[in-house]
């Protein structure tokens, strides 16, 4: 699947340029000013549909099917196709946060509970997150 991937990347007729992927991305991360600054008053909401919806998705609905098909290796597929989710933050990002891409499916792998991996998630996000809104990280 991976592989099939890479591939299509590699062929593709539209020549897409990896290396320009932060440009085409529809994410910009600016830090919040003024007014704006109300919005972390959000946060919560924000926090519990991004990191529990995310989790039950990869881990809850995806991983439990590619179980079936990949057997015990389904947590590292898992793991790296969440990391390829995740390019629009950039690769700097998916670098830093490959151990936790690739922890948190298999603890869930071996532990059958998703509870852990809302609770890593959040951990290591949420603090992200709050420094990139206040402007502390770019």
């Amino acid at each position: 699947m991976i592989g099939g991937i890479l591939a299509l990347l590699i062929v593709s007729p539209y020549n897409i340029d990896l290396s320009k992927l932060k440009e085409i991305s529809p994410i910009e991360a600016q830090p919040l000013t003024g007014k704006e600054r109300y919005l972390l008053l959000l946060l919560p909401l924000f926090f519990f549909f991004n990191y529990v919806g995310e989790e039950i998705l990869w881990r809850g609905y995806i991983l439990p099917r590619q179980e079936v098909s990949l057997g015990k290796w389904a947590w590292a597929v898992n793991g790296i196709l969440h990391g390829v989710f995740h390019m629009s933050f950039g690769i700097l990002t998916i670098i830093i946060t490959l151990p936790f891409m690739l922890l948190i499916p298999f603890v869930v792998y071996k532990t059958k509970n998703t509870t852990t991996a809302i609770i890593i998630h959040a951990f290591v996000g949420a603090p992200m997150q709050i420094l990139v809104s206040m402007g502390i990280l770019s």
